[in-house]
């Protein structure tokens, strides 16, 4: 998964309600996860869900989505966005996790919130530099 900036930790972290996960393996943290609750009720977003550079392609991730599935029974929908040009993320997400792209931001349908504040006015030159393509992803839970 990419390497996150400080500000995009700080401001996960920090996050009204965020529950900080540490992703353990024989002790040491090699990845980790931000649970932010939904607005609605039964609804999560998953902002960030990392592993460490040099820890990839282990099965920590699968193993690690398992437990917070587990840690988090009520939740229906888990929600969240990637970068359009992480592509072992895009894999990740819908061939190991189980979710489904829903909406893809881009320069006709930016995102309300992209990475690295709020949007500008709609029509202003800075509007959309390109950096804020991505996927958002949902995975509907199965009714137990």
């Amino acid at each position: 998964m990419p390497p996150l900036g400080d500000r995009e930790l700080a401001e996960s972290f920090d996050a009204p309600d965020a529950e900080v996960l540490h992703l353990l393996e024989n002790g040491e943290r090699v990845g980790g996860a931000v649970v932010v609750p939904g607005r609605e009720a039964g609804r999560r977003s998953l902002e960030p869900f990392f592993i460490d550079a040099g820890r990839e392609g282990k099965g920590l991730g699968r193993r690690a989505w398992r437990a917070i599935e587990e840690h988090y029974p009520d939740t229906r929908v888990w929600e969240t966005f990637t970068p359009h040009f992480e592509v072992r993320n895009i894999h990740f997400y819908i061939n190991v996790c189980g979710f489904h792209a829903v909406e893809f931001f881009h320069e006709g349908h930016p995102h309300p919130e992209p990475p690295g504040g709020p949007t500008p006015p709609e029509g202003s030159a800075e509007s959309f530099d390109g950096e804020d393509r991505g996927f958002r992803f949902e995975k509907v839970m199965p009714t137990r």
